[in-house]
């Protein structure tokens, strides 16, 4: 069992579903809620003197999805410092929202568009799925910028869009899927 297998865990509470029923159950979800997903992507680093380029970042991330909005989420944190401000929130840059469900649909592909409240875990690993050292892979991190719709605020309302075939482990809505290849 590699290290990364170890991370995910056996999750045995869990329902086995393929990529297409969590789909289908996004789509027919009503309301939204917190839960909590695992995912494992391209960690994206910088490629100049990164000894290890290929790099695959695993995340287990807590949540709120399904149906929120995330101007009301930028006028509540507004509210909670205490400030005033008049949000110029752009639109989309890439897909296209589907109306009444978590869902971004882009080039054949869906997208789990969710509020990032807090990284649960978060590590990087080789693609043989072992552990690399975090703090080595932090220094090829590309820079990140605060978005300038936020920029008078002090805290940072964090939009994800996750692939679904990126997800590995689901929790929401009542439901625990343990995703499968399909």
């Amino acid at each position: 069992m590699t290290d990364l297998q170890i991370a995910i865990g056996k999750n045995s509470d869990h329902q086995v579903v393929t990529k297409t029923e969590l789909l289908d159950f996004l789509i027919n979800h009503r309301g939204h809620g917190f839960g909590s997903i695992k995912a494992l992507t391209d960690a994206r680093l910088l490629k100049t003197d990164n000894p290890v380029p290929d790099a695959l970042k695993y995340a287990e991330v807590q949540i709120n999805w399904g149906i929120w909005n995330y101007s009301n989420s930028l006028y509540s944190m507004a509210s909670r410092e205490g400030k005033e401000i008049v949000f110029d929130v752009k639109p989309r840059q890439w897909g296209e929202r589907m109306d009444g469900t978590p869902l971004v649909r882009h080039l054949g592909k869906y997208y789990l568009e969710a509020k990032c409240e807090r990284v649960l875990e978060m590590d990087y690993y080789n693609q043989e799925g072992d552990k690399l050292d975090k703090e080595e892979m932090s220094q090829f991190l590309p820079k990140r910028k605060k978005s300038s719709t936020q920029a008078k605020l002090d805290g940072e309302v964090v939009l994800r869009d996750y692939s679904l075939d990126n997800l590995l482990v689901f929790r929401g809505g009542t439901k625990k899927f343990l995703i499968k290849n399909s």
